[in-house]
């Protein structure tokens, strides 16, 4: 049912402002804002869906102008996997994308990958899907990190075992991914100057 819903939205999405509407992206049905249960940091817009384990991050990160175009999703990836002290992990596939409200001047890739990770601390790892993508934009000094992570597998002894009513499948996390890299535009750049 919930993945029906959020497909459905997919495909007539309702704009969502984020960062005080200096910037506008589709925040499927069922997300909810992390912000109203607990704090978090000024870079950071976070939802979570409870029921099937998923979360949507949109994330203003510093430029690293020493990393290369070629090796900045690797790095964001390896970094994500560090702070989620992943037992396991690597990258399926990374590929340049070019998004609608951006020009082609401005950077912008994608990397899949998969992490292991242990939650609240436990000892057991839940298999999670990465989707991310990063858009330079140098001349703000910053990259921003859209990424969607799905939970596709859980141990049973994790506490995750308790809550979720189920997983999306791989396909139709790629089309939520895609409807939300398609929708996200940029409304004030004065953002940037804070």
């Amino acid at each position: 049912e919930t993945e029906r819903r959020v497909r459905g939205a997919a495909k007539n999405p309702i704009l969502r402002p984020l960062f005080g509407g200096a910037i506008q992206c589709f925040v499927p049905p069922g997300f909810d804002d992390v912000s109203d249960i607990r704090q978090v940091p000024d870079n950071q817009e976070i939802f979570t869906n409870p029921e099937n384990e998923t979360s949507l991050f949109i994330e203003l990160c510093e430029y690293l102008e020493d990393v290369s175009n070629e090796d900045i999703a690797e790095l964001h990836f390896q970094q994500l996997a560090e702070l989620n002290q992943a037992v396991k992990q690597h990258i399926a596939s990374t590929e340049r994308i070019q998004l609608p409200k951006f020009s082609e001047e401005i950077f912008q890739t994608v990397v899949y990958g998969v992490q292991e990770t242990c939650k609240f601390n436990e000892k057991v790892p839940n298999v999670v899907n990465f989707y991310m993508c990063i858009i330079r934009l140098p001349n703000v000094a910053t990259d921003v990190l859209i990424y969607l992570n799905a939970t596709s597998r859980v141990h049973p002894k994790s506490s995750s075992a308790q809550f979720a009513k189920g997983y999306m499948a791989h396909g139709d996390c790629i089309a939520l991914f895609k409807a939300i890299l398609e929708s996200f535009s940029i409304k004030d750049w004065s953002l940037f100057q804070a």
